[in-house]
């Protein structure tokens, strides 16, 4: 593992990192303040043998004394000796629980015995190692003493007496509490690698691209404002979200730029990864480029584009699909720019099937005619097979992948699937945190906050209705200069919508406009009166949508029907 591995782990489980050193170092720090200090005080005996100064008999003497030493060490906790230090120091304990406190040991190479005492006060401590000193030179005195009263030729005499120790045994508390923390910090290291080897999820970037060669077009910010709206990149043209989806559209177009199939497909693993926010807002920055958009719901199941954009949904893409409805009658613009939505309508019983006819492939023929491009919000791949089956008539498929949420696994088998429909597949990573994406960097961040902000009109969300209304006094424009010139045509697409801006797309259109099903000339202003006729029920209905979620006021409201043919 390298440390960037480390340190992105760490910086992934901070919380269970930082909790893990603060809980123990509070631990550590409340045991040792909590649990009674002891001290622990120390006493030397030292042994010697009564020797006329012959070296033979010294050397032998030192031989004795080695040998006997070892046993002086085992007496001390005998009773014969600890028996006489509870009588001394008037001790309520037995000998055996004080023979657990006393301890003696003796150096290799040495005739010193050490005897250490501990207690809970360093005066008590002290007094009970010189008592057990004492009682056990009494006790081998009484042992090596002949039984014609001779003492033995063994000395001993303590040489250093115990005295009261100034601190207490182990660390100080607060020596404890920085190793808890220490202690706490290394355990909760420990741990947050166990968890990122158990743990499948895709946290990052470099998962990804560990797993899969598929090109990441983009990377998108986590933001909870984006879910259930519209992102308006007028109103706050600088945020990091709109320049994470501006990079996507930019990214797209290039990896797009031999494509001939211009319908982009949009779909996930699962659900809840954010692939209706980014279909949403990527059809937006694609019309507000300049281009023809249509952004088309094909979620069948769960469908909410319309909801998120306050469009009318009684009647949609099913609609069209079993032949209640021509398509034209039920795209409805939304916003400023040439984008034009298709809600899903009616649930139907048989999602898959009805994606999978000919009307669906019908449907997305005359969208591709019309529009620059064709951005269709498709369901989960796992769940269901609706993404495969539409996935077949699109020229590229883009996969939400939202961070810490969808298993390795799971990706793993949603492109293994999509590989089957032999159709280009790009990855957008979703719910990214922020201080990684390229548009956080500090040099935009300083960018974006010196730029002057545009001023903008306040009613910018205005949907179909507002849409709808200019391009009618277009058109009632248009058909009285047609009144004043009898012999001028006017050309209007099939949807009964002025065409793009785009001058190539207008050439072409004017080459073809005799081809049936594509665009028809327009001879009188009592056809041109027909189409507005057909389309102001759908604005209404749509001006009333916005009336009741108070998108504008009742005041604009009646000012806009007034204008209505």
């Amino acid at each position: 593992m390298k440390l960037k591995d480390l340190l992105r782990i760490i910086r992934g489980n901070a919380i269970l990192v930082t909790l893990a050193a603060v809980f123990g170092g509070m631990a550590t720090l409340g045991v040792s303040l909590l649990v009674p200090p002891t001290y622990t005080a120390q006493s030397d005996l030292f042994v010697s043998v009564r020797t006329t100064g012959d070296p033979m008999q010294m050397q032998s003497a030192s031989t004795f004394i080695q040998e006997r030493m070892q046993t002086y060490v085992r007496m001390v906790d005998d009773r014969a000796v600890l028996e006489p230090v509870i009588k001394d120091l008037n001790l309520t304990v037995t000998p055996e629980d004080l023979g657990k406190r006393v301890t003696a040991s003796s150096e290799t190479g040495t005739v010193l015995i050490s005897i250490e005492a501990s207690s809970g006060s360093a005066e008590s401590a002290a007094k009970l190692s010189n008592a057990v000193s004492k009682s056990l030179v009494t006790a081998i005195e009484k042992l090596e003493t002949t039984a014609d009263g001779q003492s033995g030729s063994l000395r001993l005499v303590v040489a250093n007496p115990a005295v009261a120790p100034q601190s207490a045994d182990g660390l100080g508390w607060w020596m404890s509490g920085i190793l808890g923390l220490l202690l706490g910090f290394a355990l909760g290291i420990g741990a947050s690698i166990l968890f990122s080897v158990l743990d499948t999820r895709l946290r990052s970037k470099e998962d990804i691209e560990g797993l899969t060669q598929v090109p990441i077009l983009a990377a998108i910010p986590s933001d909870p404002d984006l879910r259930g709206r519209a992102l308006d990149a007028r109103k706050d043209p600088f945020s990091i979200a709109g320049e994470s989806f501006r990079r996507l559209r930019t990214n797209l177009q290039f990896a797009r730029i031999d494509d001939d199939n211009r319908a982009l497909l949009v779909t996930s693993a699962q659900a809840g990864e954010g692939k209706t926010t980014t279909s949403i807002n990527l059809a937006i920055a694609m019309a507000q480029k300049g281009q023809k958009v249509a952004l088309v719901d094909v979620d069948l199941r769960s469908p909410s584009i319309a909801e998120r954009l306050g469009l009318e949904n009684a009647m949609g893409l099913t609609s069209a699909l079993i032949g209640e409805a021509d398509v034209a009658d039920l795209l409805q613009p939304w916003g400023l720019d040439e984008l034009y939505v298709l809600t899903a309508g009616d649930q139907p019983p048989n999602p898959t099937e009805i994606l999978d006819s000919r009307a669906m492939a019908r449907v997305l023929t005359r969208l591709l005619d019309e529009f620059d491009s064709v951005v269709l919000d498709a369901p989960p791949t796992l769940p269901v097979a609706d993404s495969l089956v539409i996935g077949r008539q699109v020229g590229r498929i883009v996969v939400v992948v939202g961070l810490g949420e969808l298993r390795d696994r799971d990706l793993t088998e949603t492109l293994n699937s999509l590989d089957v429909v032999g159709v280009p597949v790009s990855l957008v990573l979703n719910k990214v945190s922020p201080s990684t994406t390229p548009s956080s960097s500090g040099y935009y961040a300083s960018y974006a906050n010196t730029a002057r902000r545009p001023i903008v009109d306040e009613t910018i969300h205005m949907s179909s209705a507002v849409a709808g209304q200019e391009r009618s006094a277009a058109v009632e424009a248009k058909a009285a200069s047609l009144d004043t010139q009898p012999t001028q045509t006017v050309a209007t697409d099939t949807f009964g919508m002025a065409p793009s801006n785009d001058t190539s797309r207008q050439q072409q259109c004017s080459a073809d406009s005799g081809e049936t099903g594509r665009f028809r000339p327009v001879a009188s202003s009592a056809d041109l009166s027909r189409i507005e006729r057909d389309n102001a029920a759908p604005r209404r209905g749509a001006n009333e949508a916005r009336e009741k979620s108070g998108r504008y006021s009742r005041r604009q409201i009646l000012a806009r029907e007034r204008k209505q043919p």
